[in-house]
């Protein structure tokens, strides 16, 4: 699965813009003492179109900035696969 799409998402938990909803429904904490404490948000966004599409957002701990990973809407997400392999 490779993102086709990658937003700055600077006003976090706000959807971005063309993005009509955003449904989470798995989250994980990261903690690593190179890196600072990151969230992972994994779930599906609804675009402008009415689209279903697979999103991931890293968020770093404490901030309201995040980067959103937009997937192939004909990806399926496997929720607990993919956030293992980003942790």
């Amino acid at each position: 699965m490779v993102a086709v799409m990658v937003i700055d998402w600077t006003d976090f938990p706000n959807p971005p813009r063309g993005i009509r909803s955003l449904d989470i429904t798995e989250v994980r904490r990261v903690y690593d003492y190179e890196l600072p404490p990151l969230v992972i948000y994994v779930g599906v966004a609804e675009d402008g179109m009415g689209r279903v599409i697979p999103v991931v957002a890293i968020l770093e701990e404490g901030t309201n900035m995040a980067k959103l990973y937009l997937f192939e809407e004909k990806d399926t997400v496997r929720e607990k696969e993919l956030i293992a392999s980003f942790a």
